[in-house]
């Protein structure tokens, strides 16, 4: 299909054409005037015999034809297309945006849902290459956005949500961060939910759904619709207020608590929304600003093919072919044909030469570039890489076109291929340019260095340092360079900032180490103590029950109360016997070895079963014996039947 880019130069080229010709006329009757004031009329028709006023006619619109194409190749004609392949760098977040009753409530005009909307939409006219989606929510959720990088579409579907687009009622904002999980499960990019809801979780618990989602690399913001003292819910179908079912009125708050807790426990923020949607830019300006950005994959775009040529071409033949019309009546031989030909030979020969230049090129470099400028004085920054990448395929060595692609590349966030732009661009031998290209790669370098400033310092010392080369570079080619020199102080102020941050880290990791040390010195000191004791006891048991016995007569007449007596001893221990129980205890917890016994415990256990018959002794084998199997019984989970709480706002 045939359109032109910019259709208002043929406006242009028409009412440029239309003061032409009319100029044209008031010069020729200006001109016949001042004829019949020297010569007499009868005299004048004599004189003017030989002028053709039809060839002069014909000469000035092929004049006109040849102004007019110039103007349809400023309107840039376009005819086909070809793909484009452009990489960028982004987040993909994913809007979960609350559309139950609840959010009719008007305590935030003009309503929480309404002003939810408003607030989204100034978020997103901030994102530069991000991909975001939109997953309207209630009793269940579906995806009416695909992440996408085409923020009209996206804004497109927002203007379509409503309270009514979800049929199942209430709020269960388990099943909208399960829903979520899946949608930006993609593994090689940061993964952002932020939850819009008045925080009335109606069904499920939000809150281990949060935690088990961030388990998987999520996280999630949440902005809190609504006001605490809350408000009651409008019913537009019913007239008057939702009821529940018990007839009373429904009165929503914002529950400021639940919403806390499902943002800290996915590691991210709260923020009420606000009368203006001042929650939003509260969470892009103190998370997401911060969160570095991932390539993401090459996105195909189609791009229309320019045919400025063809016009232009034209423009050329119109004039060749009034160069060559003669404005005399009288009829011309072959032979002065011949010789006015050769006479104005070099002047054709060159205007076909380039006729046929421009009808073979299909794309001018330097006459693309100003499309890329305008693309890139409009912040289009990636449309700007599109035609900076389609230059460098037909002229790689292009040094302009390099430095333009290289900042490109910078705009959009991609520090690595800037960076090698600059590089090739440094190699020309204009220094101006050379200079300029040192300056943007020592940018380039700084920027890089801060994406991996808190999990590689040591990384971004190496690339601050090839940062402060770079800019050293540049005043070296121009040492009264006022911006290199700042931007030098600048990065070498952060530099040391960050080696002394490095160093303190090292020396905190080194004396957390030597605590360590220390601490498990102290344990394998109290270790040798405890078996210390132990083998003390183990020697001191055997002397006490090989103690003689004296008069094993009496022994046998009070063996009664004897008895008696040692079991109050073994109810009630002494203090000596209940220390070392102790002790052993302690002992065994740290061997981690439950299954062996203590040699103090011992004795006492065998002289408190010693009396037991033969039938207890195997009801008491038989019970720890099923003891034993409940404890190697493995019970597997099973989920209850999920019923809804009936609450539909």
């Amino acid at each position: 299909m045939f359109s032109f880019a910019q259709p208002l130069w043929i406006l242009f080229g028409a009412l440029a054409c239309l003061l032409i010709w009319l100029l044209w006329t008031y010069q020729d009757r200006s001109r016949r005037k001042n004829l019949e004031r020297f010569v007499a009329a009868p005299l004048l028709e004599g004189l003017t015999e030989n002028i053709s006023a039809t060839r002069r006619t014909i000469k000035k619109l092929l004049v006109l034809g040849a102004v007019f194409c110039c103007f349809l190749s400023l309107a840039r004609p376009q005819y086909g297309y070809h793909w484009v392949d452009v990489k960028h760098k982004g987040i993909d977040i994913l809007f979960a945006l609350d559309t139950s009753k609840s959010m009719l409530a008007e305590d935030i005009r003009p309503n929480r849902l309404e002003r939810s909307k408003y607030a989204v939409l100034d978020f997103v006219s901030q994102l530069k290459g991000d991909r975001v989606g939109l997953m309207p929510f209630a009793g269940t959720s579906y995806l009416m956005c695909p992440l996408t990088a085409d923020y009209q579409a996206f804004e497109q579907s927002l203007g379509t949500v409503d309270t009514a687009i979800i049929p199942l009622g209430g709020t269960d904002i388990r099943q909208a961060i399960s829903s979520a999980e899946t949608i930006v499960n993609n593994e090689a990019n940061h993964k952002i939910l932020i939850l819009i809801t008045d925080g009335e979780n109606l069904e499920g618990d939000a809150v281990a759904a949060a935690a088990e989602a961030h388990k998987q690399g999520m996280i999630i913001h949440t902005v809190g619709v609504g006001t605490e003292g809350g408000e009651l819910i409008p019913d537009h179908q019913a007239g008057g207020f939702v009821r529940d079912q018990d007839g009373s009125y429904v009165k929503s708050r914002l529950d400021e608590e639940i919403l806390n807790k499902i943002a800290e426990s996915a590691g991210g923020m709260y923020a009420p929304l606000g009368s203006q949607g001042q929650g939003l830019e509260t969470i892009y300006q103190e998370k997401l600003t911060l969160v570095p950005k991932t390539e993401l994959s090459e996105r195909r775009k189609k791009v229309p093919i320019e045919r400025f040529e063809w016009p232009l071409a034209a423009a050329i033949l119109f004039l060749t072919a009034e160069y060559l019309v003669s404005g005399r009546r009288r009829q011309q031989s072959f032979s002065s044909l011949m010789t006015r030909f050769n006479r104005k030979r070099k002047n054709i020969v060159g205007m076909l030469i380039l006729v046929m230049l421009l009808s073979s090129t299909h794309l001018a470099p330097y006459l693309y570039a100003s499309e890329g400028e305008d693309a890139y004085n409009a912040s289009e920054f990636i449309k700007a890489a599109e035609y900076y990448e389609q230059l460098l395929k037909k002229d790689p060595d292009n040094a302009k076109i390099l430095y333009n692609a290289g900042t490109t590349a910078y705009k959009n966030n991609l520090y690595d291929e800037a960076i090698g732009a600059f590089e090739k661009a440094i190699l020309t031998d204009d220094l101006e340019l050379q200079k300029k290209a040192f300056y943007n790669k020592g940018n380039a370098l700084f920027r890089k260095g801060e994406e991996t400033e808190q999990s590689e310092p040591q990384k971004t010392i190496t690339t601050w340092e090839q940062s402060l080369d770079a800019y050293m570079q540049a005043m070296n080619i121009d040492p009264e360079d006022e911006n290199a020199r700042f931007n030098h102080d600048f990065v070498k102020n952060k530099l040391d900032q960050l080696q002394k941050q490095a160093q303190r880290e090292q020396q905190s990791q080194q004396e957390k180490s030597q605590d360590k040390q220390d601490q498990s010195d102290a344990d394998h000191t109290d270790q040798k103590s405890a078996d210390n004791t132990t083998d003390q006891n183990n020697q001191q048991q055997p002397s006490q029950n090989s103690t003689p016995q004296d008069n094993p007569v009496d022994q046998q007449e009070d063996g009664e109360s004897e008895r008696a007596q040692q079991q109050a001893q073994e109810n009630n221990p002494s203090s000596e016997e209940q220390e070392m129980q102790d002790q052993s205890a302690h002992a065994s917890a740290k061997n981690e070895d439950t299954a062996q016994q203590t040699p103090e415990t011992a004795p006492q256990k065998a002289e408190q079963y010693s009396g037991m018959t033969k039938e207890e002794a195997e009801q008491l084998l038989q019970t720890v014996q099923g003891e034993e199997g409940r404890r190697n019984l493995f019970v597997p989970a099973t989920s209850d039947n999920e019923t809804r709480s009936g609450r539909d706002w």
